[in-house]
């Protein structure tokens, strides 16, 4: 995975075509439009994800990019350490912002569906995978050209990366309220967006982000349901 930052070579034209190639996605999976639009909502950011992937890095990039987890420490360490960072952060922010700062929080529309969603979900997730490493390795890349800086490259693209990814979930957990909503999609979904880049980096490959994202989604909607 990290190869997309430092070996390929983006630029500005394939990379916006790709972005507005996953806004669209973004809006189908989003929106009612159409009964056969509707259907494919589920594995729209999945399908616009790939594609827009191959225009920016080419299909040797989605390669790169869904090569076997390799982190040094260890791929089940990786899981655990990045799964449980996961659940910490989300845990204590959800406190914070409902006993601390008194909030009300909206609940995720799919508590409660499991059994009827866990065969989309893979998809659906993957999706949510390849629009946030879209936005990371591609920022990270044009950092990286300009500065020549690896880690300065992925900490700039994880910050942005994650700050996007809370903002995409808004319409999901509004509750009313703009701030509180703001509030509550960046410390919650935005860390949890945190500890996935992290654990894709450093096993660089999309594929151990998004096991730890499945997972993780399903014990807490187990937990609901």
């Amino acid at each position: 995975m990290k190869k997309l930052i430092s070996k390929y070579e983006v630029t500005v034209v394939p990379a916006i075509i790709g972005a507005l190639i996953l806004a669209l996605g973004f809006y189908v999976a989003t929106n009612e439009i159409t009964p056969i639009l509707n259907l494919l909502a589920p594995y729209s950011l999945m399908i616009t994800g790939f594609i827009a992937f191959f225009i920016t890095f080419g299909l040797p990039g989605i390669k790169d990019l869904f090569s076997k987890p390799s982190d040094p420490k260890g791929n089940i360490k990786n899981f655990f350490k990045y799964f449980i960072l996961t659940a910490v952060l989300g845990i204590s922010a959800s406190i914070f912002l409902q006993f601390i700062l008194k909030l009300n929080l909206t609940a995720n529309p799919a508590s409660g569906h499991l059994f009827s969603l866990i065969a989309k979900i893979p998809f659906m997730l993957l999706g949510e995978e390849l629009i946030s490493f879209y936005i990371l390795l591609v920022v990270a890349n044009l950092v990286y050209k300009k500065t020549g800086n690896q880690k300065s490259a992925e900490l700039f693209g994880i910050i942005l990366s994650s700050v996007i990814f809370g903002l995409l979930h808004y319409s999901t957990y509004f509750n009313g309220n703009p701030f509180t909503t703001l509030i509550h999609i960046l410390l919650i979904q935005g860390s949890a967006r945190i500890a996935f880049n992290l654990s894709g980096l450093k096993s660089n490959s999309i594929i151990m982000p998004l096991i730890i994202h499945i997972t993780y989604d399903l014990a807490m909607l187990g937990l609901f349901q």
